[in-house]
């Protein structure tokens, strides 16, 4: 399956500042991995991604500080695979 992702300084895509495609299968979950280069340090911008001619939601992030990093943290979620085995929560 081809998935295209766009990365926008705007909420209505009028400014998009990246964009690429890539391919995903069954045997990854349909999951993709994007690394968007060419962005700002301390910078809110918007995603979404599009696959068979659907669009999903919009979703909001904001890029590292270039400086000052010592107190940056992060939190990471993910999902399970519930077919192979039970997982912890995280803490």
């Amino acid at each position: 399956m081809e998935v295209r992702w766009e990365v926008a300084a705007d909420a209505g895509f009028a400014d998009v500042v990246a964009r690429g495609h890539l391919r995903t299968e069954p045997e990854r979950d349909h999951t993709v991995k994007v690394t968007a280069g060419g962005l700002c340090a301390s910078t809110a911008y918007h995603y979404r991604f599009t696959a068979s001619g659907k669009v999903t939601q919009t979703g909001r992030t904001r890029t590292a500080p270039a400086d000052d990093v010592a107190r940056l943290r992060f939190g990471v979620v993910s999902c399970a695979n519930w077919a192979v085995g039970h997982f912890a929560p995280y803490r």
